[in-house]
This record gives C-alpha cells, structure tokens and sequence, in this order.
C-alpha cells in the first residue's frame, strides 16, 4: 500500500501547530505534559491518541501513545504488543526505544497507554518517529496494525 504523502505532511504539521500552540498563549503557569491527544489515528476497530511532551530543558518530559478499542472490540492481550523509535535528534534523550506490552498500562482490555520519556538538551521541537505494533479483536476476528506517526518533545 502507497503512503500518500499529503496524509504525511498533514500529520506532522498538525503535530507541529498543536506543539507551537501553548507557546502563543501566555499563561503564568509553566507549561506542563500535554493530555490532549495532538495526533489521533482512527483506525477500524481502534483509535490511536498521541500526546506531545513539554519541559524545560535538562528536565524529563512524558509523551504518550494510546491504544483504546472501539466499541465492540478489546486490546488483543495475547498480542506482543510493541512501540519503537528510529535514532532520537541530536539534542533529545530518549529513556527507551523500544517498548514492550509489558512496559504499558493496561485499562482492562479497552487501552493500553505507552508513557514516553525523553530529555532535552536544547530548547525547540524534536520530532521522533515512531512505530506501534498492536492488535485488538471483537467475537469474529482479530485485526493486527502496524503504524507510523511523529511524536513532539517540546523543550523551553
């Protein structure tokens, strides 16, 4: 199957504007770990929720990446579930590259939720590609995905 690269370009500057956002607005209040998903995968069976971290430099940022099961179906628990990413930017630390299902917390069999740290070492938006191996099943059948998608680390 042929990626369009519109659908690409798409993602990665909503990804972008919601990663640039925060910083138009003025608040008094530091910034802190995004809840709202910046990137949402809606796929047959399941939905993908990616949240970009924010943190000032030198300090650890949390990003996540969720699975959750639509309505009438369950994360496959049988499934070796994994989440990985290519080499990091320069001047971003992952904690991990690779996670396994045993590395993500489970809301019983409708998500999984994979918590991503990682470290700036200088200011600005690190992009990291990722990829997620998952899989979830209603009464009749099983559906295994592979997708990829950005996820932000902003740094101030």
């Amino acid at each position: 199957m042929t990626r369009h690269p519109t659908l690409r370009l798409l993602r990665v500057l909503a990804v972008a504007a919601a990663v640039l956002a925060p910083a138009a607005t003025s608040s008094a209040e530091p910034a802190s770990d995004s809840a709202v998903p910046l990137v949402t995968l809606d796929r047959d069976g399941f939905r993908i929720d990616v949240t970009a971290a924010t943190a000032s430099v030198g300090k650890v940022g949390t990003a996540s990446v969720k699975v959750t099961a639509k309505d009438g179906f369950k994360v496959n628990a049988e499934y070796p579930h994994k989440l990985s990413f290519d080499v990091g930017p320069v001047g971003l630390r992952l904690e991990k590259t690779s996670f396994r299902k045993e590395d993500a917390a489970a809301d019983g069999t409708k998500s999984l939720t994979f918590s991503v740290k990682a470290t700036a070492d200088a200011p600005g938006k690190h992009m990291v590609d990722a990829t997620l191996k998952t899989s979830v099943c209603n009464a009749q059948s099983c559906i295994l995905k592979t997708e990829r998608f950005q996820i932000a680390f902003a740094a101030k």
